[in-house]
């Protein structure tokens, strides 16, 4: 795999299950796990509590996560998550790559288009997190050094279907 993934993650996203990114993966001979929100995703929350405890970096078994998404934006390039069943926020941050799987339909102008005009999000019914990913973070706080990833994956692509 090009980003060299010996372990990846996937969301329950309709376009990533009906991609067949589970099946994929099994043949390609790669690790895989579901990031379900809950029970799926037990494995990094303790992972997470013990590193928090021994005041250490996580040690995260997964390199990528492949997800979908709620929608996109094409005024700044942004990719629009959801907390939900089925696509819990934890285990994609964790990873050092994250390729995110949308369709043409899902992008949308500007922010104010994810919320109105049908737009991927109901502003009446919000679920508890909306998080908006433009890319790798970037920070050069520390001795001005350029650091990419620092809060979250260093490398992430979008991939449009249709």
């Amino acid at each position: 795999m090009r980003w060299d993934a010996q372990g990846v993650v996937y969301s329950l996203d309709p376009l990533v299950q009906e991609l067949g990114v589970p099946e994929w993966l099994k043949g390609e001979g790669v690790p895989g796990q579901v990031l379900d929100g809950g029970e799926g995703e037990r494995v990094w929350r303790a992972e997470l509590a013990a590193a928090a405890a021994a005041q250490r970096e996580p040690n995260v078994p997964w390199h990528m996560a492949v997800i979908g998404c709620a929608g996109a934006i094409a005024e700044t390039g942004s990719i629009a998550h959801l907390t939900a069943p089925g696509h819990g926020r934890g285990g994609w941050l964790l990873c050092r790559a994250q390729v995110v799987l949308l369709t043409a339909e899902q992008i949308v102008s500007d922010l104010d288009g994810l919320f109105v005009g049908g737009g991927a999000l109901d502003r009446n019914a919000l679920p508890r997190a909306v998080t908006l990913v433009t890319g790798p973070s970037r920070t050069a706080d520390i001795e001005q050094t350029l650091t990419i990833g620092v809060h979250g994956p260093g490398k992430f692509a979008a991939v449009v279907m249709g």
